[in-house]
């Protein structure tokens, strides 16, 4: 047996293990219905995979001198030589597609199934055998979660976000913006997160998160003992944190004992709910806010 007909005899047996093991992970995952162009070139994937088996198995079970996949192109001749060529310019692209589209399904595959972790891992589903889209969007923002580490993250305490997360899942997969692997875009998120926020309520938001601070963060009241004052103060100490890095505030030790000050205050003058906050862009939150500068310029002075 020649060199070349060695040679071709390995590429044959690649192509034999290559197509059998996508052959083998479609059926058992399921073979797609043509509904959309990513299942149709699944699909096709998988057809073609016959395809080059059969290719495979003819060229390993060819002998020399038969005119097997690989072995008639062997001879000489310019018509052989033109055979050969040819074959390598079709064969060659279709054949690093389908591996390339392989590739592609089996990492979102792979990324699906990391969201059912995720998704049974947070809670959002007792098994991955149960896992919805809507699962599988709040594991990965959960995930997503515990791995930021900018200080904006203040604002959103776990056990707000943990309420938050399922509702802007679920609101994503309402209007078709959440991946098959649970993710989505970040313009995607924010809005989602916003529109969240609004079907909650505003005010029971800033309760749930300003509660959640003054305990757990601020340690400013133990739980069930949470007064107005304590969220008030607790909402001022986040946003300090939280911009902090973004703009150039006053130092900690001048901000929070304006904030607790201007807290006391507003609550005095009926500026600040239950909640701890005004509701953004009203007429109480630019009076408090006016009054928070009024508590610095005291403390500069």
């Amino acid at each position: 047996m020649s060199e070349r007909a060695r040679l071709n005899r390995v590429l044959a047996a690649l192509l034999v293990v290559w197509s059998s093991a996508v052959i083998v992970f479609g059926v058992a995952k399921g073979l797609p219905s043509p509904d959309t162009p990513y299942h149709a070139g699944q699909l096709f994937g998988f057809v073609f995979a016959f395809v080059i088996l059969g290719i495979g198995v003819r060229g390993l079970t060819g002998v020399p001198g038969s005119s097997s996949a690989y072995d008639e192109f062997d001879g000489g001749g310019a018509g052989r030589r033109w055979g050969r060529r040819a074959a390598t310019v079709v064969l060659v692209p279709v054949l690093l597609l389908a591996v390339g589209g392989g590739a592609v399904g089996l990492w979102h595959h792979l990324r699906e199934r990391r969201a059912d972790a995720l998704a049974v891992r947070y809670g959002a589903a007792s098994s991955s055998s149960e896992v919805t889209l809507a699962d599988r969007c709040t594991g990965v923002l959960r995930d997503s979660y515990d791995r930021y580490d900018k200080p904006v993250k203040v604002a959103f305490p776990p056990h707000t976000f943990a309420v938050i997360a399922p509702r802007v899942c679920t609101l994503g997969v309402q209007r078709g913006l959440v991946a098959k692997d649970g993710t989505m875009s970040e313009q995607s998120g924010y809005e989602l997160m916003v529109a969240a926020v609004r079907n909650l309520g505003v005010a029971r938001f800033q309760t749930i998160a300003f509660t959640e601070l003054a305990v757990t963060r601020y340690h400013l009241a133990r739980p069930g003992k949470v007064t107005p004052w304590d969220r008030c103060v607790a909402m001022g100490y986040s946003g300090w944190e939280a911009r902090r890095s973004q703009e150039k505030l006053p130092s900690r030790e001048r901000f929070f004992p304006a904030v607790r000050e201007t807290c006391r205050l507003g609550i005095e003058r009926g500026i600040i709910p239950a909640s701890g906050a005004p509701l953004p862009g009203s007429r109480a939150s630019s009076a408090l806010q006016l009054l928070l500068a009024s508590q610095l310029a005291k403390q500069s002075r």
